[in-house]
């Protein structure tokens, strides 16, 4: 009879570690990859949804995120912000796979928006401004213009700001880099939805531009006095219809 107890107690044992494990394997798979889009998809059902143009409206785009705001904090509390940044504006730059493959939804954005993004980092108590970027993310044969972009972005801010500003292109992990989106004063979005999944538990310390990309934005001109955070009033963008191997960014 003592065998068959300590059988039985085995068994609960291995289960619960496997569930343990099975867990933790999850939260692990959660922080790499599309990680925005699959927590997009896990709190919203769709993971477009970072995209005004699927809500229809700005009131239903802003109710959207202002609903799953504290699910997503929820989500996120497994990481640890990073607090080296608690003085810096951190800017996230995608620049790999897009501009360079035209997606409809990532362009980049024309240095009046950067005149904005400063404007409000001015607003904040910030020592310093990090520029991330990563050109190695389903890299294009055109990716290594990313670093020249990033150079003018970062000219146009030390024009604007007067401030320190450095480019992080190290490629970090994803918990990494969202750690440091997590830590930081101040987390300024290019569009996408890798940094607005962290940037929407920041309030009006998250910064975006309208999010549409070269998408249409008709009836939404009040969006940006609907959302939660701090977004640009604008809907100007560098459209697609450049030749970005010859393209001069300024």
């Amino acid at each position: 009879m003592r065998y068959y107890i300590i059988g039985f107690i085995i068994v609960i044992v291995s289960i619960v570690i496997f569930f343990i494990l099975k867990r933790s394997s999850n939260n692990d798979d959660l922080f790499s990859g599309s990680v925005g889009n699959s927590i997009i998809e896990k709190t919203a059902g769709n993971g477009s949804l970072w995209n005004p143009l699927y809500s229809n409206t700005s009131e239903n785009y802003s109710k959207l995120w202002n609903d799953k705001k504290s699910e997503v904090k929820d989500i996120l509390k497994k990481l640890n912000p990073n607090k080296t940044y608690n003085k810096s504006a951190v800017v996230h730059f995608r620049c790999s796979d897009v501009p360079f493959c035209k997606h409809s939804e990532y362009t980049l954005l024309p240095k009046e928006y950067y005149k904005f993004v400063s404007d409000e980092i001015m607003k904040r108590d910030i020592e310093n401004i990090v520029i991330i970027t990563c050109n190695t993310h389903l890299s294009h044969p055109l990716s290594y213009k990313c670093s020249e972009y990033s150079s003018i972005i970062k000219s146009w801010l030390e024009d604007y700001t007067g401030l320190d500003i450095s480019i992080d292109n190290s490629c970090q992990s994803v918990k990494e880099t969202y750690e440091i989106f997590l830590g930081s004063k101040m987390l300024i979005s290019t569009g996408g939805s890798f940094s607005f999944i962290p940037g929407i538990t920041k309030d009006v310390d998250f910064i975006s531009p309208s999010l549409f990309g070269e998408n249409p934005s008709d009836g939404f001109q009040d969006l940006y006095k609907k959302v939660h955070w701090t977004m640009w009033e604008k809907f100007d963008k560098i459209t697609h219809n450049i030749d970005y191997e010859t393209y001069i960014y300024e």
